[in-house]
């Protein structure tokens, strides 16, 4: 109809207006990143994921035209937990992210924090909204100069010109959602929290995103946003790297167990239990 033309027509124009603002942002801040080695700009964002996965996919009867779907608690499909991670120029991921969890009263309890196991990467803070929000002092927590010179995108600019929007958030979310799925299709019976599980996905999705095969993955989301003009290789992703693979079964201890990832680094075949119970990291 004309009317969706017309919507069409205005998405396009507002896409391309925000396009070259954010384009111009980056060009205004010019002399400043210039004055930078590739290894000292550093770029952060928060990433947000749900607590219960809900699978895209249904049974329906043919020519019905709501399917619905029933999950275990409703306010477990709204934003759950958020990690922040920080990434380099030179196309590192460093060392430690953020995670935050969602709690009722802002903070652990005494006996949460007692039988919660945080790996050496991860810092886990609590807000009652499980997002991030504008206090700095959390996110300033994984830089590693603390008097780092922090420069805040424009709104509405993200899309263009955040790096970890452009590439390293959609290979995180891939990857947690194989886990997810994994666990789903194969009834995965956890013996650890959710709030451990939480802590032990992304250490290891985290992890493995450290690897050097993804390199250019990182560098890549630099230079699409405009901020470094680096030549770079091939670009390889996770689901060729993690997720293409012919052993079948564990290779962990002869295991029984259906393979949910072969590791970036060390190329093992690895099940639920051993990749993300037993915390697989090379750290």
């Amino acid at each position: 109809t004309s009317q969706d033309a017309d919507y069409e027509t205005y998405k396009t124009s507002l896409d391309t207006n925000y396009r070259h603002y954010a384009k111009n942002w980056i060009e205004s801040k010019r002399p400043l990143i210039s004055k930078y080695s590739s290894y000292q700009i550093l770029n952060s964002d928060h990433c947000s994921f749900q607590q219960e996965y809900i699978p895209p996919r249904t049974l329906s009867f043919t020519g019905e035209r709501t399917t619905e779907v029933t999950a275990k608690k409703k306010y477990n499909t709204a934003p759950y937990f958020t990690v922040q991670p920080v990434t380099s120029a030179d196309g590192h991921l460093l060392d430690k992210f953020l995670l935050i969890l969602q709690e009722k009263e802002n903070t652990f309890g005494k006996s949460v924090q007692k039988n919660l196991t945080v790996p050496s990467n991860v810092i886990v803070k609590a807000t009652k909204s499980g997002k991030s929000s504008a206090d700095l002092t959390k996110f300033r927590a994984v830089f590693p100069n603390q008097d780092s010179q922090l420069l805040i995108f424009p709104e509405g600019s993200t899309d263009y010109i955040q790096p970890q929007d452009i590439s390293l958030f959609r290979s995180r979310r891939f990857i947690h959602e194989k886990i997810e799925r994994y666990i789903h299709i194969n009834r995965i019976e956890m013996i650890i929290s959710d709030r451990q599980y939480f802590i032990n996905t992304h250490s290891v999705i985290h992890n493995q995103l450290s690897a050097p095969q993804f390199k250019n993955l990182i560098q890549n989301g630099f230079i699409q946003a405009g901020i470094t003009n680096a030549t770079i290789g091939q670009i390889e992703k996770p689901k060729d790297v993690c997720f293409k693979f012919y052993d079948l079964y564990c290779s962990t201890n002869n295991g029984n167990e259906r393979t949910l990832l072969m590791c970036a680094w060390c190329r093992k075949a690895l099940c639920y239990c051993h990749l993300i119970e037993q915390l697989h990291l090379h750290l």
